[in-house]
């Protein structure tokens, strides 16, 4: 290994720098949510190597000059050894041989200097074995030479410097060392000494009068720059107490001094070792940034203590107009807003950048609770808005942030205000399936009814978007259903066109007009038939939806189907009494739509040469589901499971009873003092309805408890359980006032019978044992996941290490993600932003932050970027842990790390999981993690898998042992609002190609960028994605910013496969296109809309 790229300064690599600001706070930058870019960077070196700064050592010596760089045969080319005894020589350097070296070197002159294959010599071989009396030998009596560079132009100083061997450093300077030699990278024995906190040598080297302003090739770096940036307050004081030779404010490549850089790193010594050299506080990055921006936005509160204590402006504007404060509330840091807002000179509070941004603007959309509380304390404007309309309220809904919107809303923020579109709060969270946050409106009474510029309602930006659980908040307050906006489409018409047949089904319950017509007189059948969504057609069908009716081009919904090759939509609309001879206005029938678009399989349908078609069961939707429920429904009624009330749970808290077995709840309930007809009806009121109808449209809400064990003899002796769900139940709307008295709980030891059991017991126990899956991954049922395991527990082994816990969290994760709640992992503390805080609390947060200014001396990492944070709520639905379906592979590979208390338990869960994967997978019409930000590339890679298995599992006949093989149903798959990127999506689509189901792609909002839409072009252009309807791309903002003219023609080959495969498709890439020129986006767009009139364009 070479002394320059040695493994010391290899971890900070050529030109050790980092960015220095968030690139969105820049001119013409965009808006979305930074990362932190600026990460410190730390030299990776061994304990023992590693020394701790002391004083400094070492006597004066005439600096030499630089070296020109040597041509070919000079000192620095390397010399490879042929020498026959090289390998002992090298090898009596590292020992300390000194009499084999002078035999050696005196023997053969020519092997004093040779190098090995990395470029080492003896010397630098003596200088890392620290072999001080070899190093004397080489130097002296066989006059080796001292500035002998490896290939990297690493020298002998150089790696003394950098491990630290002072003594050894002395010798080669006495010999002729070449104080100021550098490297490749441009870095000198100073630099390495500095880097790898050596003060000794720094010192040494420094007093033969190194060049302290030599600068770094890479990077343009001091040695001040690197003890800035890494924190070397001991060679930063050698350093400026050289009487002003250092350049304190000279900048590297980047446009960073030595105090930007210790303001961004967080290095507190060395930042006020410059400070009293009076480095200049008001010095800029290119873009502005002062060292108190790098510092507020990096969190360093001490840094900022230091700059506000040298009279630095925290009023300071970067070139995008912002201010410390800004910074530092987007990125949570609340001790050093605490602080910016504590100082007699502080900024506005209600101050704007150039976006009309504020400071309570950025922690609302960043969701920053802490800071949030902290600025509404100190009088910020809660309902400030910027240019268009938006306000901090709309920020926090946009982006799910429910404890920030119950802030906003308690310090009185208007709910009511729009932007200049029209858009509310509620609006936002409803387009984006915000539900908690959607709740919280709800107590606000806010005007359900009210519609934007173009005159669109919550509740049809919720039925449009596929928010099923918010569609049915809405509808339960009162929404008006049959509301339009300014193309006359209501919510059951864009619920339908985008195939959500859930809230089809909700809405039609509610009364909507099935029938409705929009400005063009297209209705809610014709949407779902032009896309071929089956299940959303059959729901209207069931409401009397006219089959027949026209809209003004003459197409009914047969043609529409027809022209788009849906054959089953067509199917079922013959089957429903579709009448195919009905004319346009050009013409043409449902026959020669076909035709024109060769989809030969449907004309022939029409022309009655497929009648067995006619005779098959086609989709219809409410049957489906009552099929996939019926099992559950049978278990509850034959007795084999029951469900209990949740009013029964909450009196067993409120008595504080752990929940007795199920022979036992009966005879537990009258102890209570419970009424004998509540009791009589609580054991059968779960079976009353769930043999009338599926929950959704029976009106009530199933939900299993998953949890671990806490003892051998009690699942929850102590309530921990039953208080964590309870309490997050009484949180959900579906579950208050007469709401509760429908929702019914699975808890197996009060829903199963327990040992000791009668035989008929026994017998109904494992009837409902083998279908227990059923309940934890139907979509007719939520899951509530308790995986805390209190560390007094008896048994203390973690949920996520528990085996039979594993299969039931991989089993639920074939459920929408919406329907699975992770509760708290502790029980509760006190709310702080609650009225029962106290006058003093306020003052108390205040004094908290201050306190934390304070720093300690004997460290400079600024390390208040670890904040405690002041609330404790229970994970929002946004950010809670994803839990996924797994192939059976994957699943296996997880089991191998969970424990089981009988390990032959391992095998039966192995072929439990794939029976249920095989028996399963192929009713899974609907994938969705939309607003998961957990779900990332590495969820990604397991769903591909996932896909990989069934397609390789979806072709054969029945396998041995009877299980069948599988057959993909995948219909909509929701990665929304996810952080997904190229990794991830890349393989994902190339998987997805091949599932010939799927209609709707969601990419929205994710970070995908080119290689993602490159991979979806091969995809169509190599015959995949067949039926795909919409792929939604849109708000991508690595997209938008990437995308570039020559990338058109992947978009225009999307678009041509589409158009010759006569299937329409809705390509939406609005706001995903700005890297494209104006002319080459209206050709785009002109090309489409000529020449490819299959694909509609939305950009």
């Amino acid at each position: 290994m070479g002394c320059g790229a040695s493994r010391h300064s290899s971890a900070v690599g050529e030109g050790a720098h980092t960015s220095t600001a968030p690139p969105e706070h820049f001119e013409n930058a965009p808006r979305a949510s930074p990362v932190l870019l600026h990460k410190e960077q730390a030299i990776q070196q061994s304990t023992k190597e590693r020394v701790e700064e002391k004083g400094v050592e070492g006597e004066g010596q005439t600096k030499g000059n630089f070296p020109a760089p040597k041509e070919e045969g000079g000192e620095t080319k390397k010399q490879p050894c042929k020498n026959e005894n090289a390998k002992d020589w090298f090898e009596a350097a590292v020992q300390g041989d000194v009499e084999k070296l002078l035999e050696l070197g005196q023997k053969c002159r020519e092997i004093v200097d040779c190098q090995d294959d990395e470029g080492e010599s003896a010397l630098l071989k003596a200088v890392r074995a620290n072999r001080e009396e070899v190093v004397e030998v080489l130097l002296g009596t066989l006059r080796s030479n001292g500035n002998l560079q490896r290939g990297d132009g690493g020298s002998v100083l150089m790696v003394a410097a950098e491990m630290g061997r002072t003594q050894i450093a002395r010798l080669l300077l006495e010999g002729g060392a070449d104080v100021d030699l550098q490297d490749k990278n441009g870095f000198t024995a100073l630099m390495h000494a500095t880097r790898n906190a050596r003060p000794d040598v720094a010192s040494l080297l420094i007093e033969r009068k190194a060049d302290v302003n030599l600068k770094s090739r890479e990077g343009g770096r001091t040695a001040l720059m690197f003890a800035a940036e890494l924190g070397r307050p001991k060679i930063a004081s050698l350093l400026l107490n050289q009487k002003g030779a250092v350049r304190v404010e000279e900048k590297d490549a980047d446009g960073l001094t030595a105090l930007l850089l210790s303001a961004q790193e967080g290095r507190p010594r060395v930042a006020s070792l410059l400070l009293q050299h009076h480095a200049d506080t008001k010095v800029r990055t290119e873009d502005g940034l002062t060292p108190l921006h790098l510092a507020a936005y990096n969190g360093r509160q001490k840094v900022v203590a230091l700059l506000l204590q040298a009279k630095a402006s925290a009023s300071a504007r970067t070139d995008f107009r912002s201010t410390p404060l800004m910074l530092a509330a987007e990125n949570g840091h609340t001790e050093v807003v605490s602080v910016l807002l504590e100082d007699p000179n502080a900024s506005d509070i209600n101050a704007f950048d150039k976006e009309t941004m504020t400071a309570l603007m950025y922690a609302c959309n960043t969701g920053h609770a802490d800071v949030v509380a902290l600025l509404l304390q100190k009088g910020a404007d809660v309902d400030a808005t910027q240019i268009d309309g938006y306000t901090a309220l709309m920020g926090a809904s946009h982006h799910g942030h429910p404890e920030v919107v119950s802030l906003l809303l308690k310090h009185k923020a208007d709910p009511k205000m729009a932007d200049l579109q029209g858009f509310t709060s509620l609006m936002l969270a409803a387009q984006d399936g915000h539900l908690e946050v959607a709740a919280l409106h709800m107590r606000e009474r806010v005007d359900l009814d009210a519609q934007a510029v173009e005159g669109d309602t919550a509740l049809m930006l919720a039925s449009q978007n596929g928010h099923v659980e918010i569609v049915a908040l809405f509808l339960s307050e009162g929404a008006s259903l049959d509301l339009k906006n300014e193309q006359g489409w209501t919510a059951l018409m864009l619920a339908a066109e985008g195939g959500h047949p859930e809230i089809v089904a909700v809405l039609l319950q509610g009364r909507a007009e099935v029938n409705s017509k929009s400005q063009e007189n297209d209705t809610a059948l014709m949407l779902a038939s032009e896309h071929g969504h089956v299940g959303a057609a059959s729901l209207l069908l069931e409401h009397n939806a006219e089959t027949n009716a026209q809209n003004d081009q003459g197409d009914t919904a047969l043609i529409m189907a027809c022209r788009n090759g849906q054959l089953e939509m067509a199917v079922l609309l013959l089957q429903s009494g579709a009448d195919a001879s009905i004319t346009r206005e050009d013409g043409a029938t449902a026959a020669s739509v076909a035709a024109e678009k060769r989809h030969q399989d449907i004309k022939k349908l029409l022309e009655g040469q497929s009648p067995s078609l006619l005779k098959k069961p086609t989709c219809i939707w409410t049957a489906a589901q009552k099929e996939v429920w019926q099992p559950i429904a049978d278990l509850l009624c034959e007795g084999a499971l029951s469900l209990w009330p949740l009013s029964v749970l909450r009196l067993l808290l409120e008595k504080q009873r752990p929940v007795p077995r199920r022979q036992d709840v009966e005879g537990c309930l009258r102890d209570l003092g419970m009424d004998n007809d509540f009791i009589q009806s609580s054991l059968q009121d779960a079976t009353k309805c769930a043999s009338l109808n599926f929950p959704l449209l029976g009106g009530f809400t199933v939900v299993c408890l998953s949890f671990g064990w806490l003892s051998p003899a009690h699942p929850d002796p102590h309530q921990f359980h039953l208080r964590l769900l309870v309490e997050d139940l009484n949180k959900q709307w579906w579950a208050q006032g007469e709401n509760g008295n429908r929702v019914f709980v699975f808890w197996d030891f009060m829903s199963l019978f327990q040992k000791p059991r009668s035989e008929e017991e026994d017998r109904l126990f494992h009837s409902a044992l083998s279908q227990l899956d059923l309940l934890y991954s139907s979509t007719h049922t939520r899951v509530f996941r308790s995986t805390g395991v209190p560390p007094e527990s008896l048994n203390p082994v973690p949920y996520q290490q528990r085996g039979w816990p594993t299969f039931e969290t991989c089993v639920t994760g074939f459920k929408p993600s919406r329907l699975i709640h992770q509760l708290p992992t502790a029980l509760p503390q006190a709310d702080p932003t609650e009225p029962s805080r106290g006058s003093n609390e306020k003052k108390k947060l205040e004094e908290e932050c201050v306190a934390a200014a304070s720093f300690n001396e004997d460290s400079d990492a600024d390390d208040s970027t670890k904040e405690a944070g002041v609330f404790a709520p229970a994970v929002a639905l946004s950010k809670q842990e994803v839990v996924l379906p797994l192939s059976p592979y994957d699943f296996n590979s997880l089991l191998e790390t969970k424990r089981f208390t009988n390990g032959a338990d391992s095998d039966t869960v192995r072929a439990l999981y794939r029976q249920f994967v095989h028996r399963t997978a192929s009713s899974v019409q609907q994938i969705s993690f939309a607003g998961r930000s957990l779900f990332s590339d590495e969820e990604a890679k397991y769903l591909s898998g996932l896909f990989r298995y069934l397609q390789s599992e979806a072709v054969g006949p029945e396998e041995e042992g009877g299980t069948s093989s599988i057959r993909v149903s995948l219909t909509q798959l929701d990665l929304s609002h996810t952080d997904l990127s190229d990794e991830g999506a890349v393989p994902l689509v190339e998987v997805l190609g091949g599932v010939g189901s799927l209609r709707v792609l969601n990419l929205r909002e994710t970070n995908i960028s080119v290689q993602t839409l490159k991979a979806l072009g091969r995809s169509f252009k190599e015959g995949g994605m067949g039926s795909v309807g919409f792929l939604i791309l849109t708000n991508c903002s690595e997209l938008n910013e990437e995308i570039t003219d020559e990338d058109v023609p992947v978009l225009l080959s999307i678009a041509e496969t589409v158009q010759r495969r006569g299937k329409l498709m809705h390509l939406d890439v609005m706001n995903s296109t700005k890297g494209l020129s104006e002319k080459r986006q209206k050709e785009l767009v002109r090309k489409v809309d000529e020449d490819f009139t299959g694909c509609t364009l939305w950009i």
